[in-house]
């Protein structure tokens, strides 16, 4: 069973004020803080029919993604970063010049939860329901595939004998019989109350954390002498959310929990009568892993989201803070190499840290160094050659991918304020956008040398800022609950309102046509409004959409025949990808959905040209699956936060690209354009638009075509500002000739442009008046 938090919770809270609030938005079944703008799954959903569909295959995936889970073992370490997990050896065990050299990488299909490792084999827990992944580790160059069992979503693992147990979320817990590693075999099922989100065994004993049952009890206790049908012993009411259950060193009678109460001790001396005999509170820091230090050190050390902490426990029921290093991002995992007396750190957003596990003095546990940066995907933009991609953790950093079959490279990183939202290139210049309550809004720099950004402007307000569109000097923003903001961006340094227009909810993105001085813009929670931007000063409503509920994104159909919009494409977060008519910006109008597998976050129309036939594609970045349009998917190892196509590359003779932000594991590259099969469509009979007669023409001109078969058609008449002054025809119509008149008395002398669209195709010819 998958959690409900509703995505307007978090939006709400992103532009209230209450930062405090926002921070207390947990995963309840990780505990994890969920980022504003950002909705966990829906609780039951069904894939859309794949039939005559396939996979993505990226081309390139830059693999910067965070880490969250570590561990120690003699030879070496083995952690997660982004989708991978990596295997390597620890250099230079003197703390000032510690590092990690790695040797392999193996690919994940989803983001791992937990490992734990015996005898030369890793067992890693995944989630998205990719279950159990075996891996042999005796060559930690040359890390093989064991065996694999898919269908579960598991959130913690342990292993004792020929069994692995596993703690299955708010599903309960299970158990594979393991004692042939390439064939895992489930055997047991059971639920619990809460969230089975930790699991330790001792012998025939298995203790788990099962995260919150709502004022019941979230600890049990097993008796797994007959491992395929286990027995409650006993249980314990922790009065929180227990995320991890760890066995003391010296004692297996002595447990600690952690949650977000801090750290308990229980005697389990008793497995029927658990009794906390310690606890030890860290203000409202929330706890996930406890390990053991030094083996002659009474000590233990909690990794929490802020900070790492050394506890002395001569006596466990007088748990004491000793130390604490909190300058951590969002740490989530913690493992000490004794060989080394080392800790990692797998923090979420800085990578893999390596610090030093024997405090000998001061009170900070020193930092030592991270294997790489890592962060938070969250939106990318194509800009010629560069790829820009922002990161929440406050990063924007800028990816070479003038042939990113030879490679992608980092060609710079820039410090931003957190919480990144949109990025937008124009003419050597950089708008990025933040949420983050307290700090600046947007950020300007000068990107005109992009292995060297400078910031050259900030601007800032009461209200979070999202989406975003650049038209000469005017930037428009959507600017959460202040609605559209019309911003003068001619001196960065001096950055002026110019105007606003109130969207009664969260407005979280925005597209201009500025031929026509019309900007679209969507809301999370009052749809779709068309804007009259023609005076930013006093921007009019021209038409809204506001029963369409919660739209995460918008962008234009690229149109590469006239220089007027049609189509846009729509982020729906309830029905996928949402496609509208915006030929009368006074009558918008839906035209059909494309699903997704769970919440369309963001959108990109990737274009393609076979012949006469003009192809556009509305593709979504899928929270909590990955890439999904109506002809294609990709399931990345995490989520699908942002996505953007090149639109331009294609007319210069190089193949159209999009790029995927896929949250922890980083960026997925893809090349397009992408049809519903491996083959090419076949070729359509060209639609055919006559020249018209008389032209020039005075009163009036008659226009024919003919159609190979019945279409839906539209044929509109535009001047060269590229404002439509007619529409000619729009509907069905039969195959054959056809002929209609364009009049042209009450229009002024001068050139128009006819455009015939049907279906894929588009024909266009020119009219002259003459008055």
């Amino acid at each position: 069973m998958r959690y409900v938090v509703t995505a307007l919770v978090s939006f709400l809270l992103a532009g209230s004020g209450v930062a405090q609030e926002f921070q207390d938005l947990r995963d309840p079944e990780t505990a994890e803080p969920i980022p504003v703008g950002f909705a966990v799954p829906p609780t039951d959903y069904e894939r859309p029919d794949r039939s005559g569909g396939f996979e993505l295959i990226p081309i390139q995936h830059v693999a910067e993604g965070s880490t969250k889970l570590v561990r120690t073992y003699p030879n070496g370490v083995l952690f997660q970063n982004g989708a991978y997990l990596i295997s390597g050896e620890i250099l230079n065990p003197d703390p000032a010049t510690a590092s990690v050299k790695e040797y392999d990488r193996i690919s994940l299909p989803a983001q791992p939860a937990d490992m734990t490792i015996r005898d030369d084999l890793a067992y890693v827990a995944l989630r998205k329901n990719k279950g159990l992944l075996i891996l042999d580790i005796t060559n930690p160059e040359n890390v093989q595939e064991v065996g694999a069992l898919e269908g579960e979503d598991l959130l913690a693992i342990a292993v004792e004998g020929d069994y692995a147990f596993v703690g299955r979320g708010t599903d309960g817990i299970g158990v594979y019989d393991i004692s042939d590693p390439s064939l895992p075999t489930l055997v047991h099922t059971s639920d619990t109350p809460g969230s089975a989100n930790g699991i330790a065994v001792v012998g025939a004993t298995m203790y788990v954390a099962d995260g919150n049952n709502a004022g019941g009890p979230d600890f049990r206790i097993y008796d797994i002498s007959s491992p395929e049908s286990p027995a409650l012993l006993g249980e314990f009411e922790a009065g929180g959310f227990v995320t991890y259950v760890s066995v003391d060193q010296f004692s297996t009678s002595i447990l600690y929990l952690s949650g977000d109460f801090g750290l308990k001790v229980l005697d389990v001396s008793n497995p029927a009568l658990p009794v906390e005999i310690g606890s030890l509170s860290l203000g409202e820091e929330t706890t996930y892993e406890v390990i053991s230090g030094p083996s002659d050190d009474q000590v233990i050390f909690v990794v929490g989201l802020t900070g790492i902490y050394k506890v002395a426990v001569p006596e466990p029921s007088m748990p004491l803070l000793a130390q604490s290093f909190t300058d951590v991002e969002q740490g989530l995992s913690l493992a000490y190499h004794h060989g080394h007396n080392l800790a990692l750190l797998a923090d979420r957003f800085e990578g893999l840290g390596i610090h030093q596990a024997r405090i000998l003095g001061g009170n900070e546990l020193p930092q030592i160094g991270f294997y790489e940066n890592a962060g938070f995907s969250n939106k990318v933009f194509f800009d010629g050659d560069e790829l820009y991609v922002t990161d929440l953790s406050g990063r924007l950093r800028i990816l070479d991918v003038s042939d990113v079959f030879a490679g992608v490279q980092e060609i710079a990183r820039i410090a931003v304020p957190p919480n990144t939202q949109e990025v937008h290139v124009e003419s050597g210049v950089a708008y990025v956008t933040n949420s983050f309550l307290g700090v600046t809004r947007l950020t300007i720099l000068d990107v005109a040398d992009p292995t060297n950004p400078q910031i050259i402007g900030e601007w800032d307000n009461a209200h979070p800022a999202f989406g975003l569109d650049v038209v000469g000097s005017t930037l428009y923003l959507a600017n959460g609950f202040s609605g559209l903001v019309a911003l003068d961006v001619s001196n960065p340094a001096n950055v002026q309102e110019l105007g606003s227009f109130p969207m009664g909810s969260n407005t979280v993105d925005v597209v201009v046509d500025s031929a026509r001085a019309v900007a679209y813009a969507v809301n999370f929670g009052t749809g779709m409004y068309s804007i009259d931007v023609s005076d930013p000063a006093n921007m009019q409503e021209l038409d809204a959409e506001t029963d369409w509920g919660f739209l995460n994104a918008i962008t234009f159909e690229p149109d590469f025949c006239c220089p007027s919009y049609g189509i846009v494409y729509v982020a729906d977060a309830s029905n996928g990808i949402r496609r509208v008519k915006v030929w009368d910006p006074t009558n918008i109008e839906h035209h059909y959905f494309e699903p997704v597998e769970t919440e369309a976050k963001d959108v990109a129309s990737v274009v393609g040209f076979y012949g006469d036939v003009f192809l556009s594609t509305g593709y979504a970045a899928d929270d909590f699956f990955g890439l999904t349009s109506e002809k294609s998917f990709f399931e990345s190892a995490d989520r699908g936060i942002g996505i953007t196509g090149t639109n331009g590359l294609l007319q210069q003779g190089r193949p159209e690209l999009f790029a995927l932000a896929s949250g922890e594991t980083g960026v997925y590259l893809f090349e397009g354009p992408l049809l519903a099969s491996d083959e090419a469509p076949p070729a359509a009979a060209p639609i055919r638009l006559s020249s018209s007669h008389p032209n020039p023409a005075s009163d009036g001109s008659t226009l024919r075509y003919t159609l190979s078969a019945a279409k839906l058609v539209r044929l509109e008449a535009y001047d060269l500002l590229g404002r439509r002054v007619a529409t000619l025809v729009d509907g069905l119509q039969t195959a054959g000739p056809h002929e209609v008149t364009f009049y042209t008395n009450d229009l002024p002398s001068g050139v128009y442009i006819l455009r015939l669209t049907a279906r894929d195709q588009v024909a266009t010819t020119k009219v002259s008046v003459i008055h």
